[in-house]
C-alpha cells in the first residue's frame, strides 16, 4: 500500500505541478495578452491624437485660406467702389465743365445780341439825325 500511496502521491504531485505550470503559463499568456492589448490601445490613442492634430491643422489651413479669400474679395470690392467713385467724380467734373461752357456760350450770345441791338439803335438814330452834329437844318422858309 505504501507503494500505491506513494504512486498516488506522486501522481497528485505531478498533477499539482502540471496545474501550477498551466496556471503560470495561463497567467503569463494573460499578462502578455494584457500587455499586447495595452500596447495596441496606446498605439490607437497615439494614432487618434495624430489624426486629430492633422485634422486641426487642415482646418486651420482651410480657415486661413478662406480668410485670405475674404480679404481679397473685400479689397476687390473696395477697389471697385473707389473706381466707381472716381468715375462718378470724373462725370460730375465733365458735366460741370460742360455746364460752364454752356453758360459762357449763353453769356457770349447775350453780349453779342446786346451789341447788335446797340448798333441797330445807333443806325436807326443815324439815319434820321442829320450829319451836322444833331441840329436840323431848315430848308423851307
Amino acid at each position: 500500500m505504501i507503494g500505491g500511496g506513494a504512486a498516488v502521491l506522486l501522481a497528485v504531485l505531478g498533477l499539482v505541478v502540471k496545474l501550477q505550470s498551466d496556471a503560470a503559463s495561463g497567467a503569463a499568456r494573460a499578462a502578455a495578452t494584457s500587455a499586447s492589448v495595452e500596447r495596441q490601445l496606446q498605439e490607437a490613442r497615439a494614432e487618434a491624437t495624430q489624426k486629430l492634430a492633422e485634422e486641426q491643422a487642415r482646418s486651420r489651413a482651410l480657415e486661413a485660406k478662406q480668410e485670405a479669400h475674404r480679404q481679397e474679395l473685400e479689397q476687390a470690392q473696395a477697389a471697385a467702389a473707389k473706381e466707381r467713385a472716381a468715375e462718378d467724380e470724373r462725370r460730375r467734373a465733365e458735366a460741370a465743365r460742360a455746364e460752364a461752357a454752356r453758360a459762357e456760350a449763353v453769356k457770349a450770345e447775350a453780349v453779342k445780341a446786346q451789341a447788335q441791338r446797340q448798333r441797330a439803335r445807333a443806325a436807326s438814330r443815324g439815319s434820321s439825325a442829320p450829319a451836322t452834329g444833331g441840329r436840323r437844318i431848315r430848308t423851307s422858309l
